[in-house]
């Protein structure tokens, strides 16, 4: 939304890509394609039957792919949250390709929070660790990937960050402080 709209001061990405994926973006008369899957570099675990989908997405850094999203018009402050683990996609390379992006458009350096042993899923504190289940859209188990201990460290310190980020960003001063 950033690179679309103005007025965005901070963006967080939790677990994102650099790319519009699985569907064509239309807003106001751009269009952005989507990031496609590539089927074919579907991996499964033999055990159980479930999927990694990290390879199955085309590649944003392809000289041709046009799916990448222009953040260098942003005006925003960006914070990348993103696990070592994921299963998905490859988060961390995504965070990388934005970063790059914005810094050769002479923009900030982007904050980035890599959480080793954190899955996909990162969500508050204290959800449990969810590595695997049944994805209605693509009708199949996916990995979402994890390990019990490291993903629940990196869900707090993904949600401290969070917080401080929006709060120093979105200028947190002269807000009523929560009695919880």
């Amino acid at each position: 939304m950033a690179s679309f709209l103005d007025g965005v001061a901070a963006v967080v990405s939790i677990a994102g890509c650099n790319a519009n994926f699985q569907s064509t973006l239309r807003f106001k008369g751009a269009e952005l394609p989507a990031l496609m899957v590539v089927i074919e570099n579907l991996k499964t675990d033999p055990s159980t039957g479930a999927c990694f989908f990290t390879e199955c997405y085309e590649d944003p850094r392809d000289p041709a792919c046009r799916a990448v999203i222009p953040i260098e018009r942003a005006g925003a402050r960006f914070l990348f949250v993103g696990g070592e683990d994921d299963c998905i996609w490859n988060t961390c390379m995504y965070t990388r390709e934005a970063e790059k992006r914005l810094v050769s458009h002479g923009k900030d350096r982007p904050e980035i929070l890599r959480l080793p042993g954190t899955g996909h899923l990162v969500e508050p504190p204290y959800f449990p660790l969810c590595q695997v289940s049944f994805h209605k859209p693509v009708n199949m188990n996916l990995v979402w990937g994890g390990e019990v201990e490291a993903h629940a460290a990196g869900q707090e310190m993904a949600w401290a960050r969070v917080r401080r980020f929006l709060w120093e960003n979105l200028g947190g001063a002269g807000c009523a402080k929560s009695k919880l």
